[in-house]
């Protein structure tokens, strides 16, 4: 009953989400679901993964506190496909793939990208995808210049993320986005003839299918394994 309350009352929020339980022994969870808190570092899992449609349920030893029993929801980690110029990319090579940059009127999606996320490239003039990092910081501002951008106009990428690279590839070893275009979910979005729209504007997030199609696609180039 709580599992199906807690399931109305976040429809909205399930993509992706993990669901964390709190095992309660000694009494049963009697506050309503808006009332949940979020205390995530209070929590540890105790049990096995199950699935419910969209929904990730494990157990968790419950925190009591002041207010109560403490539950907490989780994020699942996303990937992200970062769209830029081939003179951004090499500009973030320079920097050893060590930090990535929101334009400045994508703050609000740049807000959803957290620790443990991936971030592919795809560049643009090549239509191919170079690189995966893993975000490993929070966002924060920073106007100091690092990526040059479009001549005509400037934008300081200030919302920005320390990262890892996880795998890179030399400009000849890109894939091309045509190969792999055709099986991406996310394109299917679009007509098959006009593919490369799927990769207008800076950021957007894919499915774990795409994510691990690129990711194999990509180490595959560089020789890693995947």
């Amino acid at each position: 009953m709580l599992v199906g309350q807690l399931r109305e009352h976040f429809a909205g929020d399930l993509l992706n989400v993990t669901l964390v339980m709190a095992e309660v022994v000694e009494e049963g969870l009697q506050r309503r679901p808006g009332d949940l808190q979020l205390r995530r570092s209070e929590i540890q899992a105790v049990g096995d993964v199950v699935w419910t449609d969209q929904v990730k349920l494990f157990v968790c030893h419950a925190i009591r506190t002041v207010q109560g029993v403490a539950v907490a929801f989780r994020r699942v980690a996303k990937t992200w496909i970062l769209t830029g110029s081939l003179a951004n990319f090499r500009a973030t090579r320079e920097h050893g793939f060590r930090v990535i940059g929101a334009k400045e009127g994508r703050r609000r999606m740049a807000e959803q990208i957290e620790p443990g996320d991936r971030i592919v490239f795809y560049v643009t003039g090549a239509q191919a995808f170079g690189a995966i990092v893993r975000v490993s910081g929070e966002m924060y501002e920073d106007r100091s210049r690092i990526w040059p951008g479009k001549p005509t106009k400037a934008d300081a990428y200030p919302w920005r993320f320390e990262t890892e690279p996880e795998a890179v590839l030399e400009e000849n070893e890109f894939v091309p986005a045509v190969d792999v275009a055709g099986r991406l979910e996310h394109v299917r979005k679009w007509p098959a003839e006009h593919w490369q729209l799927a990769f207008q504007g800076q950021l957007r997030a894919v499915s774990d299918a795409d994510a691990r199609l690129l990711e194999r696609r990509i180490r595959e180039s560089a020789g890693a394994p995947a």
